[in-house]
């Protein structure tokens, strides 16, 4: 996933587009204009259900279960979601002291 957000650069700039080679992590289209303006939901998809981990459900049950690389991150907030008809956030909090809402993983409604 790390590569992956790297990767959402070229030149230095802020972008997504369509074209990423998987071994050398270059743009191959980074240059023509279609492929600057190419982004899909893939990118919030592996944030929103990958890392901070909210899983979509037919039921009204808000199921969180985040994959926070080890070692890597002490805090995050997915802020103002909009979920079942309710706006929600996500804290990963490890100290506590980030947010000020306790320590670890909280949802609030």
């Amino acid at each position: 996933m790390e590569r992956y957000v790297e990767s959402q650069y070229h030149r230095g700039r802020p972008y997504i587009g369509e074209y990423l080679d998987e071994v050398t992590g270059y743009w191959l289209m980074g240059d023509r204009e279609r492929s600057r303006y190419y982004n899909h939901s893939t990118f919030n998809d592996l944030i929103i259900r990958g890392i901070v981990g909210l899983r979509p459900r037919a039921d009204n049950t808000l199921e969180v279960n985040p994959l926070v690389p080890q070692g890597k991150w002490d805090w995050f907030c997915l802020d103002n979601v909009r979920y079942h008809g309710h706006t929600v956030s996500i804290i990963w909090d490890k100290y506590g002291d980030r947010y000020k809402h306790g320590k670890g993983l909280k949802d609030i409604r």
